[in-house]
């Protein structure tokens, strides 16, 4: 299970930062906040998990490391 350091969860908001980590760092540069209502959180959810499986159907499986 991966941690999930840059989403933070609240009763009414989710909280995605995202950013730029390199190897030869441990320190992530963050550029772009999204703060979004629990809905269309899940909303995001579903539509990237519709479109991986779309991805994967015409590509074949993505691996994970």
């Amino acid at each position: 299970e991966h941690p999930d350091p840059n989403i933070e969860k609240y009763p009414a908001e989710f909280i995605l930062d995202f950013g730029q980590a390199y190897s030869s760092s441990e320190e992530r540069q963050m550029h772009t906040r999204i703060v979004t209502s629990p809905l269309y959180a899940k909303a995001l959810f579903r539509l990237l998990e519709k479109s991986v499986e779309r991805y994967e159907g015409v590509y074949g499986e993505i691996c994970e490391r």
